[in-house]
């Protein structure tokens, strides 16, 4: 029986034979591998007998062909292949397979291979276009043609980079290596509050592609501009009591995306505790790290629009304690009324003034008895040097004698 074809190993190596080679194995799963001169193309005809799962893949594992088909059904099948061998496996159908059609010299065909990367590797899925053949490169940024000899136009396009077209002369098998451009554009990124003031509060954005954070800066005067590759982000907006997320899609002609932060009204009003009308109060509004926000001297009531975050107010007036609150804008503004500052005026304490006269009156008796003191020594010194004089004058008088 011609078979066309060497068997080694329950494998058949197709032989050059125009002729079809049937294989029926019974049921069992058989394996056939044949060899792929020169990148032609094969054609395989599958007529199962019976509802069968065909696959063909590869030898780097890759299922290109995958299907159940019914009984006594042709089934046709025309792949260009760029590796040596490949493996077909049966499984109850039989399999007629035609070797590779020789062509004459004029109109042999070369493979033309395409590699699409950028700065970072491999772009998968990018568009390669040949004449009036397109192909997406696969995972590794690859894509082959099987062409006859000739000048081609190869046009590479993928989303965010610049399009690509090169001029190529084939007259053998041939890779061609293409560098893709990124196309940067600018998205500025504006942070403001609901009376279209941009936000001076420490403020930190994040943007992300893909789930994957790709940039993060710190910003204190609302605005922020950034050059990045066209395409759509995740931008998000943080300050310590406040956060937002948004998405926008950034094209060639640039990007745009705005946070409007709500104020919040808080009304403050000063009282006294034993109901007279406040006339020289003083309310202080500060945030939580001690920064200075409004100082309003005799007003009884102000209002103030804060953004989310800790305040603490200070209200004092001569005579009063001085009183301190601590608030959130967000609390503040669900009381829906002011925030009362109640000044309780600072009581006399006569014990205070009965101890200031005492103590006035003990410095007093110090000093006089201080002078006392000094005009006794005083006079004490004028005694003794007029004693020593008079004695001195004696033993003179007793000289003389």
């Amino acid at each position: 029986m011609n078979w066309f074809g060497k068997h080694f190993n329950d494998k058949i190596i197709l032989s050059k034979s125009k002729k079809f080679i049937p294989i029926s194995n019974n049921g069992q799963i058989k394996y056939i591998k044949f060899w792929n001169d020169g990148f032609l193309a094969y054609q395989l005809k599958f007529s199962p007998f019976e509802s069968s799962l065909i696959i063909l893949n590869l030898t780097n594992n890759e299922v290109i062909f995958n299907r159940t088909y019914s009984p006594n059904t042709p089934i046709y099948l025309h792949h260009s292949l760029n590796t040596s061998y490949f493996w077909i496996q049966i499984k109850s159908s039989q399999v007629e397979i035609l070797r590779p059609q020789f062509r004459e010299r004029k109109n042999k065909l070369y493979a033309l291979t395409v590699k699409v990367i950028d700065d970072k590797g491999p772009i998968a899925n990018a568009q390669v276009s040949v004449g009036n053949m397109t192909l997406k490169a696969d995972a590794t940024g690859y894509a082959t043609f099987l062409l006859p000899s000739g000048n081609y136009t190869v046009k590479i396009e993928a989303v965010g980079y610049e399009e690509v077209e090169k001029s190529i002369f084939l007259s053998q098998n041939e890779t061609v290596e293409i560098l893709m451009k990124q196309i940067f554009a600018p998205l500025k990124v504006i942070a403001k509050d609901s009376e279209g003031k941009t936000i001076t509060s420490p403020a930190t954005v994040v943007i992300s592609k893909n789930s994957t954070r790709i940039f993060k800066a710190e910003i204190t005067n609302g605005t922020l501009t950034i050059n990045l590759p066209i395409g759509t982000y995740t931008v998000s907006l943080y300050m310590r009591h406040y956060n937002v997320t948004k998405e926008v899609l950034l094209t060639k002609e640039g990007g745009e995306v705005t946070f409007v932060i709500n104020l919040l009204n808080i009304c403050i009003r000063v009282e006294h505790e034993d109901g007279s009308k406040p006339h020289n109060a003083t309310i202080v509004v500060a945030d939580e790290y001690g920064n200075v926000i409004l100082t309003k001297h005799g007003e009884e009531e102000i209002s103030v629009k804060l953004l989310p975050g800790l305040y603490v107010i200070t209200a004092y007036e001569s005579g009063y304690e001085t009183v301190f609150r601590s608030i959130s804008s967000e609390s503040g503004a669900k009381l829906g009324t002011c925030i009362i500052m109640m000044l309780k005026k600072i009581p006399q304490q006569p014990g205070n003034t009965s101890q200031t006269v005492s103590s006035n009156y003990f410095q007093t008796i110090l000093t006089a008895l201080v002078i006392l003191f000094a005009a006794f020594i005083f006079v004490l010194i004028i005694w003794y040097f007029k004693v020593f004089k008079i004695k001195r004058a004696a033993k003179e008088k007793e000289g003389k004698h």
